[in-house]
């Protein structure tokens, strides 16, 4: 009988275990699971795309597989699938919708996604249709991403506002919380958990920290406490010692800096003497020049920069990093996690004196979701005394989780009484008070969301060599409010002309960065070079 070469039958086994590789590592785990945790006969299976992390997947599986079968008579087999960041999310919903709009939608164009078209016939039909991407709930990520794809179409009405019309109340939900949403008034997205936006910072590192700028950075803070405000990070003494992220990588950071840039607005419109309501173009083009020079200083001082929010927190907690932002529940989660394991205090998460607003975290109902019984079935749970207690509570406590603490603030202003934060996690802590120290200004930043992204991306990130050169010589030669300054903090558009940019950015996104980032490198390159010229005149 004939043979294959030895070198075919080689191919013809890789082929083969190129196939069985990945369905072995799909059982391992499955294979791995305690009996309890296995799905019974009949589980009908319930797909969530998340950016949640582990420890958020399994306490809610455990108590929503509970509930189903306690309240809908049956087993639920969560199937989460977790591409990324939101960023990641967004752009995998956009595609899959506009394939399955191709393939299925009759007079297809481009326009069936685009809430500013009009009423087209492709969004006209695409807005009317069951289409849908094998997907029942997106679970997590920032209020904007959310909105965004509601106002493409993606997102649809779970229909609870008008089923639970007691649940939806200021006493209870608020549907704006100091300027910020937490709902939508159409019921496309309902926020889940709360969240605020700080600081991480290591306290060994600050204590062994050693720089010619030291004693000003220690005299900018209170004795005992660091990083009181967002300009810390963007202290001289802390150069070559902080983490960032990349803003058009992660929701929650682009939302840091989206704070950063709230707080400067706010703060030059209130030295000229003038509120939100009678801000003129010239203070808000303050406010954005100083709240983008902030940013671009933080990025003098990092050492690195990462794709994930969490790598932060976690990058503080070994050392590798003195400083970071990050959003609440990473550095709380990092900073229990890092005690336990050394038993002393590696991560401190601290919030910026009026520098904060508080966000939701959503989840929405996916157009075309399959399993739509269950999928509301399980909005309705997260939103519920027993989801949210979740949230908070310590382990252990009765209804609380049962393996992590989660860290993250309940939505539900009911859940701030005595009776219930005796069982939490963080129970001096209230958002609701929190929020009052923060006016969350809609108009100045949530049209210019992406557009924020892709600047700090092409102006700061992208030219970051350039940038931190630039940022080394000025604070060597103490040349702020120099000429050198003057190229160092150049934008491509003043706030003024943010609408214009972002027209100009949604035309041709490639060209338009390429174009800044070449620009921002030039500014930064002269920069340096006067701060260093005028160092050797000096000398």
């Amino acid at each position: 009988m004939l043979r294959r070469p030895y070198h075919e039958e080689n191919r013809v086994i890789a082929r083969w275990l190129a196939v069985i590789a990945p369905l072995a590592l799909l059982a391992i785990p499955l294979a791995l699971r305690e009996p309890a945790d296995r799905p019974a006969p009949g589980a009908r299976p319930l797909v969530i795309i998340t950016p949640h992390n582990e420890a958020i997947r399994a306490e809610f599986t455990r108590a929503f597989r509970a509930y189903a079968q306690r309240e809908l008579g049956h087993d639920v087999e969560i199937d989460w699938r977790t591409p990324g960041g939101m960023s990641d999310i967004s752009k995998l919903i956009n595609e899959q919708y506009t394939a399955v709009g191709a393939e299925r939608l009759a007079g297809f164009d481009r326009t069936f996604n685009d809430p500013k078209a009009g009423d087209t016939p492709a969004r006209t039909a695409f807005l009317a249709s069951d289409l849908g991407i094998g997907i029942d709930l997106v679970f997590g990520g920032g209020e904007f991403d959310h909105r965004s794809l509601a106002g493409k179409g993606y997102l649809v009405d779970a229909g609870l506002l008008q089923a639970m019309p007691d649940l939806f109340r200021d006493e209870v939900i608020p549907q704006t919380l100091a300027g910020e949403t937490i709902y939508d008034p159409q019921g496309r997205y309902y926020g889940t958990a709360l969240s605020s936006f700080g600081i991480c910072y290591n306290p060994d590192r600050v204590a062994a920290l050693t720089s010619p700028h030291l004693a000003e950075f220690r005299d900018a803070n209170t004795p005992g406490e660091f990083f009181s405000g967002w300009s810390d990070l963007a202290h001289p003494a802390l150069r070559g010692q902080v983490v960032m992220a990349d803003p058009t990588k992660s929701g929650s950071i682009a939302t840091c800096y989206v704070m950063m840039l709230q707080e400067q607005l706010a703060a030059a419109v209130k030295q000229a003497g003038a509120t939100p309501a009678t801000a003129t173009p010239e203070h808000l083009d303050a406010g954005w020049l100083n709240g983008l020079t902030l940013i671009k200083g933080i990025a003098g001082n990092a050492r690195s920069v990462t794709d994930s929010a969490s790598k932060v927190p976690r990058d503080v907690g070994r050392g590798d990093a003195i400083a970071g932002m990050c959003i609440d529940f990473y550095g709380r989660s990092e900073a229990e996690w890092t005690a336990q394991e050394s038993a002393r205090e590696r991560v401190v998460f601290t919030t910026p004196k009026g520098g904060t607003s508080i966000s939701a975290d959503p989840i929405a109902l996916l157009r075309g979701a399959p399993q739509r019984a269950e999928a509301v079935a399980f909005i309705r749970f997260v939103l519920s005394v027993d989801g949210q207690r979740l949230w908070n509570y310590r382990v252990g406590e009765p209804g609380g989780p049962t393996r992590y603490a989660l860290r993250r603030w309940s939505v539900r202003r009911d859940l701030f009484t005595p009776e219930h934060l005796a069982h939490g996690s963080d129970p001096d802590e209230n958002p609701f008070i929190l929020a009052q120290s923060f006016s969350f200004q809609p108009a100045w930043t949530s049209p210019y969301f992406d557009l924020i992204r892709a600047t700090i991306k092409a102006v700061v990130l992208d030219p970051r060599e350039e940038l931190q050169e630039a940022w080394a010589a000025i604070i060597a030669a103490d040349q702020q409010n120099s000429p050198a300054w003057q190229h160092f903090i150049w934008l491509p558009y003043d706030y003024r002309a943010a609408s214009a940019a972002r027209k100009r950015l949604a035309d041709d996104r490639i060209t338009t960065m390429r174009e800044w980032t070449i620009a921002a490198q030039q500014h930064y390159r002269e920069a340096a070079h006067l701060a260093r010229a005028s160092a050797g005149e000096r000398r």
